[in-house]
């Protein structure tokens, strides 16, 4: 090996070290981790039950993926209230979520034929059930805490409430935002109904925190070695941490960024395996893809585009078409019961032939708003750092690249230009400060594969 390529591949590895750096510099000023010793017991007691979950479905479908394992675990609820809809409109959504958990149980026990792996979960169930009906009252108090959006109170919590108090049809029936999917916000109500005795729906830390176990989940599938898989987890740790926004989004609020970003991110990471593997698995797979539509822009237009493009070029796996079961259900739901559900997130009011003219035509656009984006973006210095070593080294590396990883990178590049697309035309007059959500709705694709990247060329 030449010493060049040799100094190169070590080099590599500094990559990170901007970033953690600024985070060690940063954290004695940081508030994040002081959430009290309450909610640290509440939050490891919570970790372990769903570990112990998590495993054993992982064990349980053969799927080789915690982070696939815990996204089959969170869509469930949705995925039955919406299947049976017709039957679940006339339930409480306390039986709705309590049924899902007994049925994974008794799947767990009749796949294993014993009674261990049961017993393990409901004992940890039970603990952390115990432990935070004791100390709910600590557990919801939010002295401390400090809300940093408006859409929390005026969109988020009114929905996950409406779901919680009562049930998925009645939220739908009574959806503050015609063509709003509730996806994100069925998995809220199903996590504190799940995790917490609490009579109505209220914010608890604990039950956004627990992504930072979801998110080790996710480096541990995609890194088999632990210097990789660990680095990788430190710096999207440090990243998020140092950054108030980014930990209000991700780790510490309603706003449902950080179960969008990380099913989705969970999802199109496994795409290409299973569009690959045509058994069953991706049967599974593919009716849980199609409950990204009901997610948020953009990641419910791309996996919509992402479908349709696999659809022409891989027709071998039939389980692709399963991707649309939920368009096509919701259309059915919509006649019947006279809902506005409209298709895909926040595409109901757009007319798109009038928009493709526009960009055909190059007429009533506003070109400034993508130089507005950019440099809203690059604020975050540390965030547009890592974006930026993401693009160089793939251009470096892009020969050598995995074909597992080319539709996650499309994605990154593809969410981005559509965020563009969108404010330049449809949205100009839509606040210029939110598009760093929306490019940031990848920020978990971007993080694997940045590290990715790192490891294949320290590798080869």
């Amino acid at each position: 090996m030449g010493l060049k390529k040799y100094n190169f591949k070590n080099l590599v590895l500094l990559i990170p070290l901007p970033v953690l750096l600024n985070f060690l510099i940063n954290l004695n000023g940081s508030t994040h981790l002081y959430i009290g010793l309450t909610k640290y017991f509440s939050l490891l007691f919570t970790c372990i039950f769903y570990f112990f979950i998590t495993s054993e479905i992982n064990k349980m479908l053969n799927l080789q993926s915690y982070s696939l394992s815990i996204v089959y675990f969170l869509s469930s609820f949705f995925i039955f209230d919406t299947l049976f809809l017709p039957f679940t409109k006339n339930l409480s959504f306390n039986f709705s979520v309590f049924f899902i958990f007994a049925l994974w149980n008794s799947l767990i026990f009749l796949n294993s034929k014993k009674l261990k792996p049961v017993l393990k979960i409901l004992s940890a169930y039970l603990l952390m059930r115990i432990f935070n009906s004791v100390y709910l009252n600590e557990l919801i108090n939010k002295s401390n805490y400090t809300e940093l959006n408006t859409d929390v109170a005026a969109q988020w919590t009114p929905l996950a409430t409406m779901i919680y108090d009562n049930n998925y049809f009645y939220a739908l029936s009574n959806n503050l935002i015609e063509g709003q999917g509730l996806f994100a916000s069925h998995v809220q109500a199903s996590m504190l109904k799940l995790n917490f005795f609490s009579e109505s729906f209220q914010f608890i830390q604990i039950n956004s925190l627990i992504f930072l176990l979801f998110l080790y989940f996710l480096f541990s599938d995609f890194f088999s070695y632990t210097k990789f898989r660990n680095f990788g987890y430190i710096t999207t740790i440090a990243l998020i941490l140092n950054n108030d926004w980014l930990f209000y989004l991700f780790f510490n609020s309603l706003m449902i960024e950080g179960i969008v970003s990380f099913i989705f991110g969970v999802l199109i990471l496994y795409f290409y395996k299973h569009l690959k593997n045509r058994d069953i698995s991706s049967l599974y797979y593919f009716l849980t893809f199609s409950a990204l539509f009901y997610t948020k822009e953009f990641a419910s237009s791309i996996a919509l585009l992402i479908l349709i493009f696999a659809s022409i070029r891989n027709k071998k796996n039939k389980y692709v078409f399963i991707g649309y079961f939920f368009l096509v259900f919701n259309f059915i739901i919509e006649y019947f019961y006279q809902i506005k559900m409209k298709g895909v997130t926040y595409t109901n009011n757009l007319d798109y032939v009038d928009l493709i003219k526009d960009f055909i035509f190059l007429r009533n656009l506003n070109f400034n708003n993508t130089l507005q984006i950019i440099y809203q973006f690059f604020i975050d210095k540390p965030t547009s750092y890592i974006y930026l070593c993401l693009i160089i080294l793939t251009i470096f590396n892009f020969k050598n690249m995995n074909s597992q990883y080319l539709i996650p990178t499309f994605v990154v590049f593809l969410n981005f230009v559509f965020v563009n697309l969108l404010y330049i035309s449809y949205w100009q007059n839509i606040e210029i400060d939110s598009s760093y959500r929306y490019i940031n709705i990848v920020i978990y694709i971007v993080l694997v594969l940045l590290f990715k990247n790192i490891e294949n060329i320290k590798n080869t």
